[in-house]
């Protein structure tokens, strides 16, 4: 993951090539887009072929249509990941979640449902908190602890993903006291 100014100065996450990998031609979704910035950046490039970035969050995805609506590869949808993805077998080359759904939904009914979209041979990244945090920076991370790397590995597995690359790079104070580590991983669908 990069760290990138937007147009309002604010730092914005956006994926990094070298963990997605050439997108040209590609369909690729985001789970837990947000207020959509990662994916608006992606569609600007005019490399995937489309980007279909999903959030359960009505408002967040209201925000995200009032800013990048225009974009013509990009698709803003208002749905539950896990849901979304059933619904789209094989529909997907490229899945990625940036502290989004695969870090709070429930990894035994999201993994199974990304496998459903992803068409084999499609890469899944994401990242998620680090379990070795002293305490999660936002509330919505205590519902689910963080999974530590073997049990990711495990759960990867189960539900039909080769492991290609597990890293953890420390992100910036997200703060301004702490630093904030996370989990970055990168799985093939089988």
């Amino acid at each position: 993951m990069t760290t990138a100014s937007a147009g309002t100065g604010t730092a914005v996450r956006r994926p990094a090539r070298k963990l997605l990998g050439d997108l040209t031609d590609l369909v690729v979704a985001e789970l837990g887009s947000g207020a959509g910035h990662r994916a608006a950046h992606l569609a600007r490039t005019g490399q995937p072929a489309r980007i279909v970035a999903v959030d359960h969050d009505v408002h967040r995805t209201a925000d995200a249509r009032a800013h990048y609506g225009h974009l013509p590869l990009l698709r803003l949808v208002q749905a539950d990941a896990a849901v979304h993805m059933s619904g789209h077998p094989r529909g997907f080359d490229v899945v990625y979640s940036v502290f989004g759904a695969l870090d709070f939904a429930e990894p035994h009914l999201l993994l199974p449902a990304v496998a459903r979209g992803l068409r084999p041979g499609g890469l899944l990244a994401f990242s998620t908190l680090a379990p070795d945090l002293g305490h999660p920076p936002w509330p919505a991370a205590r519902r689910r602890p963080p999974q530590d790397t073997a049990a990711w590995h495990q759960l990867l597995d189960r539900h039909g993903f080769d492991v290609m690359a597990t890293d953890t790079p420390l992100q910036g104070p997200d703060d301004h006291t702490r630093p904030r580590i996370t989990d970055v991983y990168r799985a093939v669908r089988r």
